[in-house]
Parts: C-alpha cells; structure tokens; sequence
C-alpha cells in the first residue's frame, strides 16, 4: 500500500510530500525533513517484494545495505542520510540532487571527448568508493547521472539495492537496461563482480561520446553465438561488431584517441575476465600513450637565481569544478594515480638536443654565503701589486747600498780604491792649440 502526501515517518522527522516513481521492486518519495526543512528523497520496498514469502529475508537485507551505503562518502556520489524501519516496513533517505540527468543533457549533442572523461573520472572516483565497500551499483547508465545545478559535478546515483535483494530469488529480466547491462547479469548462475559495473561504464562513455548505448549485450551474444566453434567464423564476427562500434563513433567524433577508443572496447567485453577487474585499472588505460617526464635544464632563472614570477593555474576541486589558484613555487613533476585527483598532471618535456650524443643536464653549483669565490678572485687581482711593490723596494735598498758604500769607502788619494781609479791626461803641451791670425 503506497503512503499518502503529508504522512509523518520516523516520529514525524520526516513528512512525505509527493510519490517520484513506483517501480517492480521499490517506490520513491519526495520529502521534507521536519527539523531542518531539507527535501530528501525516501525510497522502500514495493509491493512486489512485500507480497513475497521471503519478505523478511528481504528487509533484513535491505538494512543492512543502506547502513553500508551509508558509510560510502564521496562528492560524486550520492549521500544516504539516514535509515530505519517503521510498521514493518525499511526505509532508505537520500540527498535529493538537483539538476538534469546526463540522458536529458545529451538529447541536443553529445559530449566533447574532454569533457566526457573528466565526468566519467568523475563517476568512476565515485564507483571506486562502492567497490572498496565491497558493494556493487549494478544499474550505471545515463538516466541514473546527475549533474549538480550550476556546476560541471556530475553525481552518481540510483544504487540498485533491490538488484541485490533479490539476486537467485526473483528473474530481473524486465528491470534490466539494454546496452548498459552486461551478459552475466541476464544469468543467476554467474557471479557479478566489479567487472559488472565496468562494463555499464563503458558504455556509459559510449553513449557521452555518440548519444546512443552499445548494442545489448544479448544481441551481441547472438552475433558471436554465430561464430560458436571458436574458429575463422568466431574472429570474423568479432572483427565486424568492432568495425560497427568504430564506425558508430566516427559518425559522432571526428577524433577519437586510441587509448579511449581501446579502453571502451576492452570494457564491453562480453567475457569478464576480459574486462579490467578494477575501476582505476579501467581508468588507467586513457594514460597509456602520455609521455614520461625527464629532467630539464636549469633555466637562466634557475642559474642566476632569479625567481620568476608567479603565475596562477587551474585545478580541479574535490566536487569536480575548476578554480582559479596561486602557483606558489615551480617543483618538478610527480607522478600521481590518475583518479586524484581528479586526475589532471602535467609532463614537460625537454627541448630537442641538437647533437645526437645525450648530454648531462648542468645543475646549478650550491655555495655557501661569502665563502666561495670572493677570496681566490681577490687574491689574483692583488697579485701583481705585491709584486711590483716588492720589486720596488729590493730596487731601493740596492740603490741606499750602492750610494753608502761609495761614501764610506771616499779615498785619499786617487787610484787608492777600484772604484777610484786614477785617470791619465795627455800633456799640455802635447794639446792641439789654434794659431793667431788663423
């Protein structure tokens, strides 16, 4: 029996304003919390399930999952705020998210590919959280993405605990969406893993990227049922569903990188195993192509050790939006996970080297503060002034000892000392003298 508008659920905590939806196995409230008039969303078993012999068994279960859920945090995915039972009956209240689904947004054009895998970066961060609670969504499609009212967050909801209430119980069959819905879902006797909802991933990226789902996994079963014996049959169905799902894309992106196009090909995988087994491996495939970091050359800035200025940059924040913040000092680039952040590092690379011989890059030499090279340059420029001035001063003494040595040794008489030697005229008589008149 649905409940009317105005009724009053956990002690009046909650007043119910209107039904949202009635499905096989859960209905939806739209509702107000009566302390801090926050419109919540409550969701509780349908009559399907409440009709059942196994009923029981199937609130217990419904608890203990929504306590789980609970416990799961991230910006991306949608928060359950509280739980509890009442005459009889679990109930399940969520955030109510504001915005249009990701259905309703791709109807007029599909998706850059930029944008498209900063969102499912976005929903995978969010899927990752559920695995780590060993809890699976098992209902990932477009119509169960929303993205936050002015803002480019896109949020992940529609949990489907019922799937799992009533998994080997109930036939699923009618509830499951065709092209999101891998082969083993359609199967009770093969597990679902996390490979489950990657699979619905990727074709959740198929569809941001040409505005339509894969083909169901069922027909594609058909299609490679047809090559069964495993032979030339087989690879040739295999060859042409994959010149169909790249055609598909063509039509709809005039340029689809490899690695994205490989990775939602490996993810529609119709085998599991064949799949990444967890979402970040999933994710990691987008980088295989990027380039590795190598060291770079000091800069003349570097060299001289003149800062450059700042200079700001974009980076995302935790709900997925990019903000305007101060780059404070330039570091080398470090390698991170690709989900972080929200997944955005940049690599630089070296300008090309001219020779081909590989060279050492030069690192700036380290020096302490007037201990380095002002001594040893001052003594060089000193050197030739202290040679002069000792040339100078031997000079002066030879000069002072010369000029002493004659005045004490002054002789007697001529040709007494060497220095003195007697000096030889001719005579007079013998000069050669003019004549008068001459």
């Amino acid at each position: 029996m649905n409940l009317m508008t105005q009724t009053g659920l956990h002690n009046g905590e909650y007043i119910l304003k209107t039904q949202l939806g009635t499905g096989m196995f859960e209905i939806t409230y739209q509702a107000t919390h009566a302390q801090s008039g926050e419109t919540v969303v409550i969701k509780t078993l349908g009559e399907t399930l409440r009709q059942h012999s196994e009923f029981d068994q199937f609130k217990q279960k419904f608890l203990e999952l929504a306590a789980r859920l609970k416990g799961c945090k991230h910006p991306n995915l949608v928060q359950v705020l509280d739980y509890f039972e009442e005459a009889g009956l679990p109930y399940l209240v969520m955030e109510l998210i504001e915005g249009e689904t990701l259905a309703q947004l791709i109807q007029t054009e599909v998706l850059p590919e930029p944008k498209a895998l900063n969102w499912i970066r976005q929903i995978g961060g969010a899927l990752s959280v559920l695995h780590k609670a060993d809890l699976l969504h098992q209902d990932i499609k477009p119509e169960n993405i929303r993205r936050r009212q002015d803002s480019e967050s896109v949020v992940l909801c529609g949990v489907a605990i019922t799937y799992e209430l009533t998994a080997g119980v109930m036939p699923n069959h009618a509830i499951l969406s065709a092209g999101y819905a891998p082969p083993e879902q359609y199967n009770f006797e093969t597990p679902r893993t996390k490979a489950t909802d990657i699979y619905a991933l990727a074709a959740t990226l198929y569809y941001m990227l040409t505005g339509r789902p894969p083909l169901p996994a069922t027909v594609r079963a058909v299609l490679h049922g047809s090559g069964s014996d495993g032979g030339a049959s087989a690879k040739a169905a295999a060859q042409e569903e994959y010149r169909l799902f790249s055609k598909n894309l063509q039509q709809h992106q005039s340029q689809v990188s490899p690695a994205v196009k490989e990775a939602m090909w490996r993810g529609l995988a119709l085998v599991a195993q064949r799949r990444s087994q967890t979402v970040e491996a999933w994710l990691s495939q987008f980088y295989i192509h990027k380039k590795v970091s190598t060291p770079e050359l000091p800069s003349f800035a570097q060299r001289s050790g003149v800062k450059p200025p700042a200079q700001n940059s974009l980076k995302l924040n935790s709900s997925g939006n990019e903000t305007l913040q101060p780059s404070v000092e330039e570091k080398s680039p470090t390698f991170q996970s690709p989900l972080a952040e929200d997944l955005v590092t940049t690599f630089k690379i070296p300008p090309k080297e001219t020779s081909s011989a590989p060279k050492k890059p030069k690192l700036p030499k380290t020096r302490s503060p007037k201990a380095s090279a002002e001594p040893n340059t001052t003594t060089k420029r000193l050197l030739p002034v202290k040679a002069l001035l000792v040339t100078g001063a031997i000079a002066a003494s030879a000069g002072l000892g010369f000029g002493l040595a004659l005045r004490l040794n002054s002789p007697s008489r001529a040709g007494s000392s060497l220095l003195h030697s007697e000096q030889s005229f001719p005579r007079t008589s013998n000069w050669p003298m003019s004549q008068p008149g001459s």
